[in-house]
């Protein structure tokens, strides 16, 4: 019976998808948690803002971080085919630094802004049905537009990681 060894490369290459998992997977679940929790309960929103941005914090950030730490060392590593070169290569370093910059620079910004206009809404609402102001929805459609950016970035990089264009 054969035994498969397993080196130190392929637990990089375990940790480099894993940590993509672990970053990028919940986000796409985000727009569904906005959607649901604007229609159907609007005095959760504080809520679901302030966990988005501990989602960020906890899972986004040190996620990207070490996606970026292990696909360096899987260019370096005289185990690996790969070359600074490939495309896939510079398509993932720069995805992963817009995506950085997108979450830390306007994302997490608007999720707290969001936080805090549905804190005062809710309370302008008093016990009446919450009535979200003007300023939240345009808020609102600026974070949902800039997270299907998001998106799109974590899937075009996806592509090229996978396929190696």
């Amino acid at each position: 019976m054969a035994t498969a060894a397993v080196r130190f490369y392929d637990v990089i290459v375990f940790v480099h998808v894993a940590a993509v998992l672990a970053a990028f997977g919940p986000t796409f679940a985000y727009p569904v948690l906005q959607v649901v929790a604007e229609r159907n309960s609007p005095r959760s929103l504080p809520f679901m803002w302030r966990s988005l941005t501990r989602i960020d914090l906890a899972l986004l950030t040190p996620g990207a971080i070490l996606v970026l730490l292990a696909g360096i060392y899987l260019v370096v590593s005289s185990d690996g085919p790969w070359d600074w070169d490939d495309t896939f290569v510079g398509v993932g370093i720069v995805a992963i630094v817009v995506l950085l910059g997108l979450v830390h620079g306007v994302l997490r910004p608007t999720e707290r802004k969001l936080a805090g206009l549905a804190e005062r809404d809710i309370g302008a609402s008093g016990s009446a049905v919450v009535s979200l102001s003007d300023e939240y929805w345009a808020a609102s459609r600026r974070w949902g537009l800039l997270g299907s950016l998001a998106s799109l970035i974590i899937l075009v990089a996806l592509f090229f990681m996978v396929v190696k264009p």
